[in-house]
């Protein structure tokens, strides 16, 4: 009802009155008119009768600004917007709006701004009360950010004052009213020029380019008004953090591959804050003459700008204008709270949009600091508005060692090498570092004292007496942006020639030493002594040393004065050995500041079977064989500070190194925490001529680091630009005169390897002269030797500035190992043919010739019925012959089994022993460098004569290049539980075979260490340190690696991983001790009343059991039931007494009956718990709860009471109406859902098919030949400058006109 009383009926005492509430509910807008009838004590004659009027209406707001641009105009037209003046960035205006209600009841109004104009726009008040028929005042505060038209649509929400009372029952019940909700909204669209900034920067952009640290240079700008009043203006400056050129280290873990700590990236700024610009100051960045004034209106000042950097760094500044607007007589207009805040909004809106505007170009610091690929420009920062951009450099003059290469590149010559004993990483980061105070105090000093600089050496390789010069070639680069200088001074040069009245002294034992070396021995020369770079210019320095005497114990030692104009300055230490012919020497390629190697990192949680084995190198750069023995004892030692495990072994402690070539030491390295390890071992060495031998001692060092593989990955960190200095450069950089050919790239990084996976990747080699170069790589490698890398093809000939495309592919077909290994190519000129005469007549040359081109033909065409294909090798790797034999085609008898070390003969470097990599049977594999027969003899390194009689080699002498290999080869089963990689991604060759593990140093019954099989067990036990049998340890070590296999395979753990984490704890009543089952049966009868002591009917007896719940699930138990349905054995009116019937069940009946009785039991028990518990619940309760469970009664009344409601409504038309759209609308639904899904199952489904046929080895044996031949086609056209590569592709389109 519209109208409502309460009470409806009542008393009234004597001389008394009585309230009663009338409500008044409209259901519509409009008026009510109702006559309430009052009826005094039942008499229809005295009904007293109450006219109720009320009025209905909807609450509503009105804009009288539009309604006003209403009149006249059609209903149905648009709204008419609302205008504000044009205002300048920076400045605020505002304008009032007047809101008014029309209707007699109060309302209350919300005006809601949209966010991505809050900022701009701001209203006050948001939110008020409007009684009947009053008007109210809003005021909209507009600043503008940018040079746009901004369109302002403002929603002005309305509600009642209250909405519907409480629910109360009860007078001691209190509560409020609930908020109404909003019944009607309106929009007022406003429209709000933004002009150009207040203020403009002339230019908005300011390059002060590169500058040398300690200098100042200005720059003038212009302030420019564009407003239509005088504007005070304050500058204000913040400097983004500096882009320093620091150098980046690959990962944490890779520090331990690194001699020196090198930053993770750009150094950590303080926290960005905007100050005033300062208008003097020697310490301050940036300096302004005018940093704060007054502007007239449409004019302009001109103030100017003075950098003056204190340190090396890229400097970015951004420069933001603060402005007030002045009244023609000076003053500052005063602004409301909501203004000024809205003027606070924006600047702080400018500088978070200053920051995400140049956000590309702070983060793009890397190598090249001035790269403008992500700048800013100039037209983005005048489009801000109110700010500027000033940037500049500072620096220092720098140069850094790019590249380094050995004349020859002989043994210990490749860049690898040289860069890791020269120390060049070490020397390269102290280059690049800013000068210090100190540095820079000692090169304003017109007498420096030189003592105090520091000190690099260069050292030489030693060589025997009489060797060719060594000759080391490095690039020196300019990598800054200041052209530098460079000098280089022996120790006896002087920059002031002394008069010669002068008195020097007399020279030191080390002086005299210095001159004679420098003048008469003439040990050592550097050329060239000085020079001038440009921005990343760069020359070539040659450091010489000549094995010519043996003074001084064949001992060389020259410093020399590398110093960088306004820059560096260090003393570089020459140090060269001569060795007597007799002699031997060890020589390590490590850095001269720690004389250490490094290792590639190893992941935690390897298992100890699977530690991957590293290696190092020794070199015996002497004529004579050498024997070493390395002391393993403090790898030993090393147990009690790492919880009693040995974390590093040797596998080949003693070996014999023969002269001029090389051993590699075998280390296993299996950390258990992810830090650095340091190790030092003894290495003792002797050799010599006959009765001449000598020993000497070393210390070999090694730095090794344990690294989390879910958080890191060596393989996957990028490694530093070449302009750092910090590795050796990929490719050659430098040139050398004597060297006819080069490879595209130096160094083949092909990551983590599962094991049994094929990779491969291709090298090109280029003849860079003239005349034709023959090649041979180095066959006798142990990588090359055990096959898990082949090089394809070892040997051949390129023609004059052409090229060879090398195959280099890695089998993983080893154990676990990370190789960091150089592999050599010797290339020489070709032998020049010289032209015999001819004495045969004219038909036997052609007849010669004939054969010869048929010859030829032959050799170099094979049909493809004997020639390998994919398909063909596939095919065979998958059939096995009886015996366990391997099918193959026919092999001619010049070509070789791929693994497998060519024979003599074939054009390799003669006949190589076949070396396991990774196998403990390969004790100290060397590898010859024998660099002096081969640059003497005019032969190919394969020690056969160059075809042609009468040939004559060139002048130039042949040279090595070196290829380096990184990878690692894993377990398959840890690359992909413990890499988290997919095994799929490698191409693993079927069928697999079996690689041997590594079996673990057990003492005692504790893990201490790892080692590899070895063929003799007392070796084992030797380092287990155990007396038992050999045999024992063997087959110890056998089935401990046939455990650890089984345990650690992907079944055994995913069946642990399914194991409940927690146990289930049975029952108190299973832990009790159980009566027999006879005993617990008659019990069971006895409680259901059935004396079981008597003999019963068979009857009488299967129901009992039923009633106890015995089920009859077999065939057993249900033939037991039958015989006493039946009664068999006595008449159905014979008797059973239990316990003899007991004695002749089966065992099934007896298992079903205990079953039975151990249900009930613990039902039972449950029932006892569930009664305790009650009682225990009923205990604890209290008046509270008791009242809280009535309430709760009544709530559920209410809301059966509701559920009854629904129900009914359901069963109307109404409801039927509703339930049928809401069930086409759920069928629309469950059908879209269906074709999505249909069309994810058939997308999938393709997946799969598409994983298939991947997974085919003829399809990837036909995808990797195309993709094969269409990489070698490429690379021939680009070589062969068909066409360039940096074009873009151009598109040709067909079509006819009609």
């Amino acid at each position: 009802a519209v109208f409502d009383v309460k009470p409806r009926a009542g008393i009234i005492p004597a001389n008394d009155f009585y309230l009663v509430l009338l409500k008044f509910r409209p259901t519509a807008a409009r008026k009510y008119e109702y006559g309430l009838k009052c009826v005094i004590n039942h008499e229809p004659d005295m009904a007293q009768t109450v006219t109720l009027i009320g009025e209905g209406a909807i609450p509503t707001v009105k804009v009288l600004q539009v309604e006003e641009l209403r009149r006249g105009l059609s209903p149905f037209a648009p709204t008419p917007p609302l205008y504000m003046k044009p205002t300048c960035t920076g400045l605020v205006s505002s304008r009032a709006i007047t809101l008014h209600n029309p209707v007699r009841i109060p309302i209350v109004f919300k005006v809601e701004v949209p966010a991505r104009l809050a900022n701009v726009f701001s209203v006050s008040p948001t939110m008020g009360l409007l009684r009947g028929n009053q008007d109210c005042a809003l005021t909209v505060s507009f600043a503008p950010r940018a040079y746009v038209d901004y369109k302002l649509k403002l929603n002005i929400k309305v509600r009642a004052l209250a909405g519907d009372p409480p629910d109360l029952r009860d007078a001691r019940m209190f509560g409020e009213a609930v908020p109404a909700e909003f019944v009607h909204e309106t929009s007022v669209n406003i429209i709000a020029p933004g002009s150009g900034a207040v203020l403009s920067f002339d230019p908005p952009l300011m390059d002060f380019g590169t500058l040398l640290v300690n200098t100042t240079e200005d720059i003038q700008f212009g302030l420019v008004n564009a407003s239509d009043c005088d504007v005070q203006y304050e500058i204000h400056h913040l400097v983004r953090p500096e882009k320093r050129e620091v150098i980046r280290a690959r990962s944490a873990s890779m520090m331990a591959n690194s001699s020196i700590a090198v930053a993770s990236g750009p150094s950590t700024p303080e926290p960005n804050s905007i100050e005033p610009m300062p208008s003097s100051g020697r310490d301050r960045l940036l300096l302004a003459d005018k940093p704060a004034g007054v502007i007239g209106a449409r004019s302009r000042t001109a103030v100017k700008l003075t950098f003056q950097p204190l340190r090396a760094a890229v400097f970015e500044v951004a420069l933001i204008v603060r402005v007030t607007a002045l009244d023609r007589e000076g003053n500052r207009i005063t602004l409301t709270a909501e203004e000024s805040a809205l003027l606070r909004v924006g600047d702080k809106a400018r500088l978070a949009e200053t920051f995400a505007v140049t956000k590309a170009a702070t983060d793009g610091q890397g190598e090249n600091l001035d790269d403008d690929e992500h700048s800013v420009s100039s037209e983005d920062i005048e489009a801000m508005g109110l700010r500027a951009e000033v940037r500049g450099k500072a620096s220092f003059p720098t140069v850094v060692f790019q590249d380094v290469r050995l004349l020859g590149g002989g043994l210990g010559g490749s860049t690898r090498q040289l860069w890791a004993s020269l120390g060049l990483e070490h020397l390269n980061h102290e280059l690049a570092q800013p000068l210090t105070p100190a540095e820079v105090k000692l090169n304003l000093e017109s007498s420096p004292d030189l003592t105090k600089l520091k000190k690099y050496d260069i050292k030489f390789v030693p060589a025997p007496l009489g060797t060719a010069k060594a000759v080391v070639s490095v690039q020196l680069c300019n990598p800054g942006f200041l052209q530098t200088s460079f000098e280089i001074h022996y120790p006896n040069e002087r920059e002031i020639e002394l008069p010669q009245w002068a008195d020097e002294g007399e020279p030191t034992m080390d002086q005299l030493k210095e001159n004679r070396i420098i003048d008469e021995l003439k040990c050592f020369d550097v050329y060239p002594r000085a020079g001038v770079l440009s921005s990343g210019e760069s020359v070539t320095i040659n450091f010489t040393y000549t094995y010519e005497n043996r003074d001084y114990d064949g001992c060389h030692e020259l410093k020399v004065l590398l110093k960088v104009a306004q820059g560096k300055q260090y003393w570089l230490r020459l140090k060269g050995v001569t060795l007597a012919p007799s002699d031997c020497c060890l020589y390590r390629c490590v850095p001269p500041e720690d004389s250490a190697h490094r290792i590639m990192p190893v992941a935690v949680g390897t298992s100890v079977d699977q530690a991957p084995v590293q290696t190092t190198e020794l070199l015996n750069v002497g004529e004579a064989d050498l024997q070493y023995e390395v002391d393993v004892s403090s790898l030993k030692a090393g147990r009690d500070d790492n919880f009693g495990f040995q974390s590093m072994v040797l596998e080949n402690p003693m070996g014999t190194i023969s002269g001029r070539s090389t051993a590699l030491l075998r280390w296993r390295f299996l950390p258990l925490e992810a830090k650095e390890y340091f190790y030092s071992c003894k290495i003792k060495y002797s050799g010599g001529a006959v009765g001449q031998a000598v020993t000497r001692e070393d210390t070999i060092r090694v730095y090794c680091f344990g690294y989390d593989p879910r958080t890191e990955n060596p393989h996957t960190m990028t490694m530093p630009g070449i302009k750092t200095g910090l590795v050796p450069p990929p490719y050659q950089l430098l040139r050398m005169p004597a060297q006819v050919a080069a490879l595209s790239h130096e160094k083949v990084a092909l990551g983590r390897i599962p094991q049994r996976a094929v990779v491969q990747e291709t090298v090109v080699l280029r003849n860079t002269c003239d005349q034709a170069v023959e090649f041979q790589w180095e066959a006798s490698h142990p990588l090359l030797a055990s096959g898990v890398v082949r090089i394809e093809p070892l040997n051949g000939r390129i023609a004059p500035q052409s090229f060879e495309s090398v195959k280099v592919v890695v089998e993983g077909g080893c154990a676990p190992c990370i190789v960091e290994q150089q592999i050599a190519v010797l290339v020489k000129l070709a032998a020049v043919t010289q032209p015999k005469r001819n004495n045969r007549s004219r038909l036997e040359s052609r007849l010669e010739a004939s054969k010869s081109r048929n010859a030829a033909s032959e050799a170099s065409h094979r049909s493809i019925v004997s020639r390998p294909t994919k398909s063909r090798d596939a095919n065979l790797a998958s059939t096995v012959l009886p015996g366990g034999r391997q099918p193959h085609l026919p092999v001619p008898a010049m070509s070789y089994t791929p693994g497998q070390p060519p024979a003599a003969g074939a054009g390799d470097a003669g006949a190589t022993t076949s070396v396991g990599f990774g196998n403990s049977q390969t004790a100290g594999a060397t590898t010859a460098y024998d660099d002096s027969a081969s640059m003497r003899s005019g032969t190919s390194a394969g020690g056969g004569r160059s075809r042609g009689g009468g040939g004559t080699a060139p002048n130039l002498p042949p040279s090595f290049l070196h290829l380096s290999l990184y990878f690692e080869i894993v377990e398959e089963d840890a690359f992909i539980s413990l890499f988290s990689e997919s095994v799929n991604a490698a191409a693993v060759q079927r069928p697999r075979q079996y690689i041997p593990a590594h079996a673990a140093v057990v003492e005692g019954g504790q893990v201490l260490g790892v080692v590899p099989h070895v063929e003799k067990a007392h070796a084992e036990a030797e380092l287990s340190g155990s007396a038992e049998s050999p045999g024992a340890h063997v087959l110890g070590g056998v089935f401990s690696g046939l455990f650890a296999d089984l345990l650690s395979s992907s079944e055994v753990l995913d069946s642990l991983h399914a194991l409940p984490a927690t146990p289930q704890v049975p029952v108190y009543a299973e832990m009790r001790r159980k009566d027999s089952i006879v005993l617990r049966l008659e019990r069971a009868m006895g409680e259901s009343g059935l004396d079981a002591s008597v003999p019963l009917p068979p009857g009488e007896l299967k129901a009992a059991l039923v009633k106890l719940g015995l089920k009859s699930r077999t065939a057993g138990v249900k033939d037991a039931m039958r015989t006493l349905e039946s009664g068999k054995g006595g008449g159905a009116a014979a008797t059973v007494g239990l316990r003899e019937w007991m004695k002749g069940c089966p065992a099934e009946m007896t298992l079903a009956i205990e079953e039975a009785l151990d249900e009930r039991d613990q039902v039972a028990a449950v029932a006892v718990q569930e009664g305790r518990q009650r009682e225990r619940d009923e205990a604890d309760k209290d008046e509270t709860d008791v009242a809280a469970t009535k309430l709760q009664g009544r709530l559920r009344m209410r809301q059966a009471k509701k559920d009854v409601e629904a129900q009914r409504f359901k069963l109307s038309d109404e409801g039927k109406r509703q339930h049928e759209m809401a069930n086409k609308l759920q069928n629309l639904q469950r059908g879209k859902l269906a074709r999505v899904r249909a069309k994810e199952l058939q997308a999938k489904k393709a997946a799969v098919r598409r994983q298939m046929v991947m997974a085919d080895p003829d399809f990837q044996g036909t995808a990797s030949e195309i993709m094969e031949s269409t990489i070698s086609n490429l690379l021939a056209e680009v070589l062969n400058a068909e066409f360039d590569v940096r074009d873009s592709p151009h598109m040709v389109v067909q079509g006819r006109v009609d």
